[in-house]
């Protein structure tokens, strides 16, 4: 199933909106009262279009790709949203909209109304097999639903500062119903909600690290995944190496407060122990120490926490210090001498179930670590930290580690992060690993800024590295839709398949796409132009830089054109003089004579001031050489070199003609003495 339509009466900016995702079909609405009119017709190049799909995508498990783009504040995020929101077939969406979908599966035409009387006119196509659903409607098929999953990588502030109210569970709750529903919301600011661990004694603390921790969970599933369907290729981003961080943590000074209070015997024994603890602490120096110290700050954390018998732990503690005695021992030793004290003695005393199980959690992890920690635990790069290189033969262990952590542990101490991803792949595998969860049948994929922090070099692979993923992952066939500022992404998506937005006063207007250029292996620079609405495809900088450059040749263009019109000295005492004359014997108007001394005169101080900045005017000249030089378009670097030189060559004519007029003012005795001096010059050099 394909949707080719939607029609938005209204929503947020978009109002009255109608959007083609696949032109091979014309639709066009009409308001008539209460009653919406809905016009569906083929193509004039049908036929055309129809080729061009069955040649991309005839042997693929993608129906179509479409691309949303247009202008900062178009409301491309917006159609996401919309579809994402009312398009959720069967569930009975709380705010009606005035909305409606149309899809095409199997030469069948499929509607789906929100809050919206409608009846359909067509008049050339083959079936006219229309069904027209409420959204809201449990008696849709089974095979006539659209499930959508939504994606991106943006936050919006909202989506963290909510996190903390009441509503945050019923959001989650009504996330989850979606989720069995076949609706997916990979969205970060839901994924934030899902990441809080409700069974935490604070679920609220650091959600940032919830949420991180949540995304390798995701990831690693991925790994799994792809090792047992063998679908790992080279051109899927696959991590080479896991860096882990164990933090170090400190028991509180509150705990052994509360501790010694129990009384004096206890008290001796309690800071016996306190004091074996913090030696310890001070000779951690390998991985494996700093983990079984952590485990043991744990113990005691949550045994007060979760227990709360401080009389009990002071029993568990005199039992460990006494079968310790004077020797020293290693972290793991004392963990496990705690375990075997707390079996011993607490087990008895504790009759809730759930108290008794919590020291369980305690074997399991020591266990696991010891059976995994020649296999993963080689590479050491500080005392608190080791490098696991993952790999077919790793990445189980390292899974059943982690999970084992991530499955007790309500204090996380173990950080986790990818060496050798940048921001770019791990948001591609971060989207894989969402990817690969998606099953069943009849699936819309919506895709916000998928380009977002990836490098050109990864946005040119992205959609075949995404239609290569479902060919792999999927049998049947799913529908892309996604936003993009990328045009090297929208050249690889057919003129058919773009929905144009524009943002005109505050009104968004959505393009016909036959009103565009083609896309398809298009250059980028038309592109930027036509897809992107871009009035200049350089930057508002760069822009700038140039018009300086213009302004200053186009200054001294003017300069010398004036130059040119200037008087030598004895032209202009001769004009002089002459104005005198005509004074004298008043053959002309004094006004007039008066008006031509005084314009002979601005010129002369003009001619004088220019002059005087000669030198400044060559030098600017001379700092505009490697800025033009740097320009990185041939033609307009071209155009400003040339007017340089021809500018910077009348200043060295002016100055020859300078000295060839200072040269014939010497008498012969000068004359000779300039010449013999400039042949020194050139034996010299």
């Amino acid at each position: 199933m394909q949707l080719i339509y939607c029609y938005i009466e209204e929503y947020k900016a978009l109002k009255n909106a109608g959007i083609h995702f696949d032109n091979r079909y014309e639709c066009s609405v009409e308001k008539n009262g209460e009653q919406y009119e809905l016009t569906i017709n083929k193509a004039e190049n049908f036929e055309a279009l129809q080729k061009v799909n069955d040649f991309v995508w005839g042997d693929s498990n993608i129906s179509s790709i479409s691309a949303i783009v247009g202008d900062n504040g178009a409301g491309k995020t917006t159609v996401l949203e919309v579809i994402g929101k009312y398009f959720r077939v069967g569930w009975n969406v709380k705010s009606q909209k005035p909305v409606f979908f149309l899809c095409i599966h199997e030469n069948e035409f499929l509607i789906y109304v929100n809050g919206i009387d409608l009846k359909y006119v067509t008049s050339n196509l083959d079936s006219e097999n229309v069904c027209i659903y409420e959204v809201i409607s449990e008696e849709i098929p089974a095979k006539r639903h659209m499930y959508i999953s939504y994606f991106t990588n943006l936050l919006d502030s909202r989506n963290y500062y909510n996190i903390g109210e009441e509503n945050m569970l019923l959001e989650n709750h009504m996330s989850s119903i979606l989720s069995i529903m076949g609706h997916e919301d990979y969205s970060v600011g839901n994924l934030l909600y899902e990441a809080i661990d409700r069974k935490s004694l604070d679920k609220f603390q650091d959600i940032p690290l919830q949420f991180f921790r949540a995304e390798i969970k995701h990831q690693f599933e991925y790994l799994i995944k792809s090792k047992e369907r063998e679908f790992l290729r080279t051109n899927l981003v696959v991590p080479k190496a896991k860096f882990i961080v164990l933090e170090m943590t400190n028991l509180g000074m509150d705990f052994w407060f509360k501790v010694g209070k129990i009384g004096k015997k206890e008290d001796r024994d309690i800071f016996r122990f306190k004091s074996i603890l913090e030696k310890i602490n001070l000779n951690l120096c390998d991985f494996k120490s700093i983990f079984f110290y952590n485990l043991i700050i744990l113990f005691f954390h949550e045994f007060s926490l979760k227990i709360g018998d401080y009389k009990l732990l002071a029993s568990i503690i005199r039992g460990t210090v006494t079968t310790i005695k004077e020797r020293e021992v290693e972290s793991e030793v004392l963990l496990n001498l705690l375990i075997k004290q707390y079996n011993d003695v607490a087990l008895k005393k504790i009759k809730c179930k759930s108290k008794k199980d919590f020291i369980i959690k305690y074997k399991n992890i020591t266990d696991i670590f010891n059976e995994t920690k020649d296999i993963l635990f080689v590479q050491e790069t500080s005392t608190n930290a080791v490098i696991v290189d993952i790999n077919n033969d790793t990445l189980e262990y390292f899974v059943k580690f982690y999970g084992i952590i991530e499955e007790y542990s309500d204090i996380h101490f173990i950080i986790l992060k990818w060496q050798g991803l940048s921001t770019g792949e791990q948001n591609l595998l971060n989207l894989f690993s969402k990817l690969i969860k998606i099953e069943g049948y009849n699936h819309l994929i919506l895709l916000d800024e998928p380009d977002n922090t990836k490098h050109p070099s990864w946005q040119v692979n992205l959609l075949q590295i995404i239609v290569d993923f479902f060919n792999t992952v999927f049998e049947k066939k799913v529908q892309i839709i996604f936003t993009t500022h990328s045009p090297i992404m929208l050249s690889d998506i057919h003129q058919s398949n773009v929905v144009y937005m524009k943002n005109q006063n505050d009104e968004i207007i959505i393009e016909k796409s036959s009103e565009h250029s083609e896309t398809f292996a298009q250059n980028i620079h038309e592109l930027f132009k036509d897809a992107f609405f871009l009035q200049n495809t350089r930057g508002t900088l760069a822009n700038n830089v140039l018009d300086r450059i213009e302004k200053m040749l186009s200054d001294e263009e003017a300069w010398q054109q004036q130059e040119q019109c200037f008087k030598t000295e004895e032209e202009l005492e001769e004009a002089l003089k002459k104005i005198d004359k005509q004074r004298l014997i008043k053959s002309t108007k004094l006004k007039e004579l008066e008006r031509q001394e005084k314009e002979l005169k601005q010129k002369q101080e003009l001619k004088e001031k220019l002059e005087k900045l000669r030198p400044k005017r060559q030098a600017d000249l001379h700092e505009l050489e490697p800025v033009i030089d740097h320009i990185g378009e041939p033609v307009l670097r071209n155009f400003y070199k040339e007017r340089l030189l021809r500018l910077q060559d009348k200043f060295e004519s002016d100055s020859l003609g300078a000295v060839k007029q200072a040269y014939d003012k010497l008498t012969n005795e000068e004359k000779k003495k300039f010449i013999e001096h400039l042949l020194q010059e050139a034996d010299d050099d």
